[in-house]
């Protein structure tokens, strides 16, 4: 059977969002055929649905700062961006 590794650095369990099921929905499909290891964050780890989830990205709750950008200031009043 042939082996596939996907790389998914956010949580997608349980898939709320379009993205979040598009990606869940389509490796549930391509484990129906194939062996699927989903590289991922803690938050995803296990197995479900054919698809083997290992932990190796850390937890998503400790990279929430990361995800803004650097020229993006978000103020109680309004955002602006640092030009």
């Amino acid at each position: 059977m042939l082996k596939i590794a996907s790389l998914v650095p956010y949580k997608i369990i349980p898939p709320v969002t379009g993205g979040e099921k598009a990606i869940f929905y389509f490796l549930k499909y391509v484990a129906r055929y194939a062996n699927i290891t989903c590289f991922t964050v803690t938050e995803n780890a296990g197995e479900r649905e054919g698809i083997h989830f290992t932990d190796v990205l850390g937890s998503t709750t400790k990279k929430a700062g990361m995800l803004t950008s650097p020229f993006f200031v978000v103020s109680k009043t309004h955002a602006r961006w640092l030009v």
